[in-house]
């Protein structure tokens, strides 16, 4: 009981920090609880979300000739259950526009379904189901809705081809394997039996989608490089291009952004009660000096020091037990604002309850960080006798150097005097240092983030392993090389480069990984490099293949690997290693001549179209549509897909941009505010004094903000220092799992600058307003 109310006296007595310290650790669980809450939560999430829908442990789309053969394939595998065989309008090439909303055009591609077909598999659940069903109705991804604020009822314009046709949106829908565009570039969209079978009597080629139940506990990822294999296989005499998706890898990417937006948002959270104990070291050292006599005075009267140090253990316990109980309450209370976030980054309808694990885990963090701080600050109390706090300490003697000596250094009073100020209270120093400097290299990597994926994004790209172009155009025409050579020839058309996918299987040390080959005529002249160590394919007999690959077949730069298409295996020498996070980093490269060595009858199919502006890109498609009208082309502008593929995630960043820089601003405003508040306090004997000798209050404001603003210039400084050189290995170090080793985000110097500019600006605008407290400081209060 006494320990009790030694720390309600305590708390009473410092009602300013209590208060500041409880703001910051409120702030810090509803960041760490929901970020951790998150990350228990999304892999349960998605299991019950595909086994409320039935989903497809793996999908296989196809054209229909080869349907028969792909499900005996199936057939045969270990692992496999039963299928559902459903016929598909797919188009890699496409746009959509909201014309309720007046949106601009997206590009994209669609699988388009029959609605009115049952389905056992991947069950058609509707959200948000209208009214009234019509000719033109169609139900499209919930992703629509809550990323670009798709309603039912809106009317849609769809390009599909050369045609466009409007429909009236009847509801949404979800589908794990085709939740997001960042997944999978084109939406899985329903339209009813009438309007599907219109459309499938005007496509050149039927495909058809296999969705597959497997066995429980079967590794889909190694289903699917199983299935491959033996299809390929048996189809050696054919060409079949295979879209396979199994729900083990969609999962992993499906989930990949937002662990990565949980895991900045835990940093922060650390980071803040980084903060919360540097404040609060300093608080319990500044306690124990300015109180040393009467710390003395309890031990006389039989006060332990074993319980002096209790209470302030149980003061700073308090303030964050509060502290987390309204950052709890208010957590619960931004709910709505988190489903928005997490359902626009995984296309899914979020919901999630209390965690009771998350809220224990932030719980006993906070507690025992701050309990194990306070205990081990407050030991100095076991140094302090009575005897030594009636001569008050040694502490309260100056034996410190004068840096400036006022007699000697020509420089006005008010500035000397603040930097005596400044020389003087080191500790405190240290603390604004520390505060500014997490809080500068928090802003700058909230801002570079945001302008690498949002204003120039070639980093990005890099790290993904997407080709930057104007237009990417496929030709399914034996004279595609002939079409080609006339693209490079038009006008506006800078360069192009051939560049073709296929999924194939590469094998070392009776190791064999499934992974996607890209195959081009000339990497160097491709604007995304990924290279991170060696260089590209340049001969038939070698190969790149991403450090993810290269790591689990234990192979390196100089090592012989294989490659299998089939039944037919090729020796490659590497001599490259890059990284991407798209195919979970599972990417190999290799030239034309040497995709020849494992398929004779390979020919180019696709282009990639870089030209003189993006101005000029409709232009130039509209060009080669009326050129070959007769031949069976498919023109997607680059562009736009990319701009489809950030959209979620540059909204994401957006908010977590504006978040940072308002969290940052406060804490430095409390801790600016608090600081000097205790700072006048303490010194207000001198201050009446000084105004009574003549210094106005101008003059002592001045006084106060040059002993205060160097804190502030150098946190700032030091934090921008830090961020150019750390930004880059702590994001590589958080996609380590996807296989990237270096990162490249562009830290522009500007934004350094800004940063520092405007947190200096900043803390003179506060330290400024908050002095202005020595006005209401008068001589004659002082007796």
């Amino acid at each position: 009981m006494k320990i009790l109310m030694i720390a309600k006296s305590n708390i009473r007595k410092n009602k300013g920090i209590s208060v500041m310290l409880m703001i910051l650790i409120l702030i810090a669980t509803i960041l760490l609880y929901t970020a951790v809450s998150i990350l228990l939560d999304i892999n349960t999430f998605v299991d019950d979300k595909n086994k409320e829908l039935n989903g497809a442990d793996y999908v296989v789309g196809l054209p229909s000739e080869y349907k028969d053969a792909a499900v005996n394939t199936l057939k045969e595998l270990k692992g496999y259950q039963y299928s559902e065989l459903e016929d598909v309008v797919l188009t890699s090439s496409g746009d959509i526009r909201n014309v309720t909303n007046d949106e601009k055009k997206q590009s994209t591609g669609y699988a388009i379904l029959n609605a009115d077909k049952k389905e056992n598999l991947s069950k058609l659940k509707i959200i948000d189901k209208g009214n009234k069903k019509l000719e033109n109705s169609i139900i499209v991804p919930y992703f629509l809705k809550v990323a670009n604020g798709y309603h039912t009822g809106d009317t849609i314009e769809i390009g599909i081809g050369n045609k466009t046709k409007n429909y009236v949106i009847y509801g949404f829908a979800e589908d794990i394997i085709f939740a997001t565009p960042t997944n999978i570039t084109f939406y899985k969209c329903y339209v009813f039996d009438k309007e599907f079978n219109s459309l499938m009597s005007e496509q050149k080629q039927k495909i058809t989608f296999i969705k597959a139940k497997l066995e429980r506990g079967t590794k889909t990822d190694q289903f699917d490089t199983t299935f491959i294999k033996h299809f390929n296989a048996q189809q050696s005499n054919k060409k079949a291009d295979l879209l396979t998706l199994d729900y083990a890898t969609m999962k992993i990417g499906l989930c990949l952004f937002l662990s990565i937006i949980m895991a900045i948002l835990i940093v922060f959270s650390i980071i803040i009660i980084v903060i919360v104990l540097t404040v609060m070291r300093f608080t319990i050292v500044s306690h124990i000096e300015s109180n040393i006599k009467n710390i003395g005075s309890m031990q006389a009267m039989g006060y332990r020091p074993y319980q002096l140090i209790m209470a302030i253990v149980l003061q700073f316990s308090i303030i964050s037990i509060f502290g987390y109980l309204i950052g709890m309450i208010m957590a619960s209370f931004s709910s709505g604002i988190v489903k928005n976030i997490v359902s626009s980054s995984i296309g899914l309808e979020w919901k999630s309850s209390m965690n009771l694990l998350a809220a224990l885990v932030s719980l006993v963090l906070i507690l025992a960080l701050v309990s194990s701080v306070s205990y081990f600050t407050s030991r100095k109390i076991k140094m302090i006798t009575p005897i030594i706090a009636l001569r008050n300490g040694i502490e309260s003697h100056n034996f410190k150097k004068s840096y400036f000596p006022l007699d000697r250094t020509p420089v006005n009073y008010n500035i000397l005097l603040g930097l005596k100020s400044f020389f003087y209270h080191t500790k405190q120093n240290i603390t604004i240092i520390i505060v500014v400097l997490l809080m500068s290299f928090v802003c700058i990597f909230s801002f570079a983030a945001n302008y690498n994926f949002n204003i120039d994004t070639t980093a990005f790209l890099q790290l993904v392993g997407m080709e930057k172009a104007q237009l990417s155009v496929v030709v399914e025409d034996k004279d595609a090389s002939n079409i080609f050579a006339d693209i490079k020839q038009m006008k506006h058309v800078k360069k192009t480069v051939q560049l073709y996918e296929k999924n194939m299987t590469v094998v070392a040390k009776k190791k064999e990984i499934t992974t996607l080959f890209k195959v081009c005529n000339d990497y160097n002249k491709l604007s995304i490099n990924t290279v991170i160590k060696g260089r590209y394919p340049k001969h038939d007999n070698e190969i790149a293949a991403t450090n993810l690959i290269l790591k689990r077949l234990h192979a390196k730069i100089g090592d012989v690997i294989h490659v299998k298409n089939g039944e037919k295996a090729v020796e490659f020498l590497v001599v490259g290693v890059t990284q991407q996070i798209s195919y979970l980093g599972k990417c190999a490269m290799i030239t034309e001549e040497g995709m020849r060595r494992l398929d004779t009858s390979y020919k180019p199919s696709q282009i990639y179209v870089y030209l003189d502006s993006s101005k000029y890109t409709k232009a130039v498609s509209k060009e080669i549509k009326n050129h070959y009208k007769d031949k069976n082309i498919s023109i997607d502008n680059v562009e736009k897909i990319i701009d489809t593929t950030l959209a979620p995630m540059q909204k994401a960043l957006a908010i977590l941009c504006l978040v940072c820089t308002i969290i940052t601003l406060s804490i430095i405003a409390l801790i600016l505010y608090l600081f000097i508040k205790i700072r006048l306090l303490k010194e207000r004997v001198r201050l009446g004094a000084a105004k009574a000798i003549g210094y106005t209050t101008r003059q002592l404001i001045a006084q106060v903000v040059v002993s205060f603003c160097p804190t502030c210039f150098i946190g700032a400084l030091i934090g921008a220092v830090m961020a150019r050189f750390l930004i880059n290995p702590l994001v590589a170090l958080m996609l380590s799992t996807s296989g990237i080793v270096k990162c490249h985000m562009i830290i522009n110097p500007l934004l350094l600058f800004g940063t520092f500019f405007g947190i200096s600006v900043f803390s003179i605008v506060i330290t400024a307003l908050v002095a202005v407290r020595i006005r209401k400081i008068t001589p004659c209060e002082l007796f």
